[in-house]
């Protein structure tokens, strides 16, 4: 990916995908600015999607593959009846529009944005509700397995 010569920069190589992570930059304007030097200056990233998260750019391959695609997928492989998914960054807002279009297959689906300071407004206006934070998971977690083990399912 051309010269990528920032400090706290993370890549993480994702099967045919790639994510510049800047999260850890002392200078997170400076990282930014040098991860997209890289990307313009390759001509291979201009064949791939580039989508934007929490201090981080993923370039996917220009496919059908996402977290809405697996989340699609594993419930039909699986057979499920209800979904509860969980989100936080804006890349699972096209898994909460995939699960929620298997509601018209039948399925009892939510989506639930985890609310930090730094949560995209297409999150929270994709999710059904919210929970604060990872200690709201784990409550929502806790409830969940109350609510399953009450009922004896």
């Amino acid at each position: 990916m051309g010269n990528l010569a920032a400090p706290g920069v993370t890549i993480e190589r994702k099967g045919a995908g790639v994510a510049f992570h800047y999260r850890g930059a002392a200078d997170e304007a400076a990282a930014l600015a040098a991860i997209e030097r890289a990307i313009e200056s390759t001509e291979a990233a201009r064949h791939f999607q580039r989508i934007e998260g929490r201090k981080v750019i993923e370039l996917r391959p220009d496919v059908e593959a996402s977290k809405g695609t697996a989340a699609r997928r594993l419930a039909h492989r699986l057979g499920v009846r209800s979904i509860i998914c969980l989100g936080d960054d804006r890349t699972d807002v096209d898994m909460f529009q995939s699960v929620a279009a298997l509601a018209n297959e039948g399925l009892e689906v939510r989506s639930v944005a985890v609310i930090s300071p730094e949560i995209h407004p297409d999150v929270l206006a994709a999710a059904d509700y919210t929970v604060e934070g990872v200690g709201g998971v784990e409550w929502l977690l806790a409830e969940l397995v109350n609510a399953v083990t009450w009922t004896g399912v």
